[in-house]
């Protein structure tokens, strides 16, 4: 996972677990996205993580991942489909 890999590069420890669902009970939880925090929201096939880098006009969660859409890559996605932060 590219987000465990980037958290530890920079010293903070990742969960070291591929779920993305194990960020749920990781840091602390936070009722509103913050830039740079870790989101985590589903997806077909189970779930995702991201860094959050802003928040769109309509609300959206612009995330910066990886393997979306098979590339690096900013993109938002709807709150409704956000698990935590």
């Amino acid at each position: 996972m590219i987000k465990g890999h980037c958290l530890e590069r920079v010293g903070i420890r990742s969960t070291r677990f591929e779920s993305a669902k194990s960020y749920l009970e990781w840091g602390m939880p936070l009722k509103e996205p913050y830039y740079g925090c870790v989101a985590v929201f589903s997806r077909t096939g189970g779930g995702h993580v991201g860094f959050v880098v802003g928040v769109a006009e309509n609300g959206d969660v612009m995330v910066l991942g990886g393997n979306q859409s098979d590339e690096v890559n900013i993109r938002s996605f709807p709150r409704s489909r956000m698990s935590g932060y």
